[in-house]
């Protein structure tokens, strides 16, 4: 079984509470979208997110954690408590692997049921992803390193849980290794989409979007044109597979 753990931030911390949940809301209904029935979802939150979707693979635990300040490492500090939490909750459900997904970002509905499948694997990071950024009919394919780049990117085994995921009590979704030495597999299919400046973002934010774009454009126009050729039409098919729905 997969058990996905999604980490909700509180919502003092957050610039819009009500955006904060229409996120999580596509979220969850993403990954509850499995093609397989082998799965179940543990969010971490300080309070009841606000909408109107439910299923029973869903376990909300609250927790109360102190506030985290503005600095980036303590939002990361806050997120790898919440972490924690939702994998000690996870074990009830004897899981064989566990998936990290930000509460802002979608994922494929053929996980749960590749996860079930492959039981005997130490686990996968997800090389090929997608880029999403707020209303646009286009959407950036990234054909390798997407775990590089988003935290929604590593499925492990849940025996591993802890033994790579963690530096420092801050989520780590880069690495691709075990401490044993042994390697995580690329996920043999696109596997999620990194949702960007939605202004709900830790790290890639609305201004760094902007300055990630002006430093692309530096690069020159041949970077730049090869760039640009990753976007593809933002098609049903891709909606329909990652749950990636137009909000108000």
């Amino acid at each position: 079984m997969l058990v996905f753990i999604i980490p909700l931030k509180n919502s003092k911390t957050s610039k819009s509470w009500d955006l904060t949940c229409k996120l999580f809301e596509r979220c969850i209904k993403s990954v509850c979208n499995q093609t397989s029935a082998n799965f179940r979802v543990v969010v971490v939150c300080s309070e009841i997110p606000q909408i109107e979707f439910h299923h029973p693979s869903i376990n909300y635990v609250e927790v109360d954690f102190p506030l985290p300040t503005s600095e980036y490492k303590s939002k990361e500090l806050d997120k790898g408590k919440r972490l924690l939490t939702g994998l000690a909750y996870a074990e009830r459900f004897a899981p064989s692997h566990i998936m990290i997904v930000d509460a802002d970002d979608c994922v494929s509905s053929h996980l749960a049921e590749f996860v079930s499948q492959n039981q005997h694997c130490n686990g996968w990071f997800v090389n090929k992803g997608y880029v999403y950024r707020k209303n646009s009919q286009l959407i950036y394919f990234r054909a390798k390193a997407f775990s590089q780049l988003c935290g929604s990117g590593v499925i492990v085994k849940y025996d591993h849980k802890f033994d790579y995921l963690f530096k420092n009590a801050i989520y780590d979704h880069k690495v691709k290794c075990l401490k044993d030495g042994s390697l995580l597999e690329p996920l043999p299919f696109i596997g999620g989409i990194y949702i960007i400046g939605n202004g709900e973002n830790i790290y890639l934010n609305l201004d760094k979007v902007k300055f990630l774009k002006e430093t692309l454009k530096q690069k020159g126009l041949l970077f730049y044109l090869r760039d640009f050729l990753q976007y593809r039409w933002l098609t049903k098919s891709i909606r329909n597979n990652f749950g990636l729905y137009k909000m108000n």
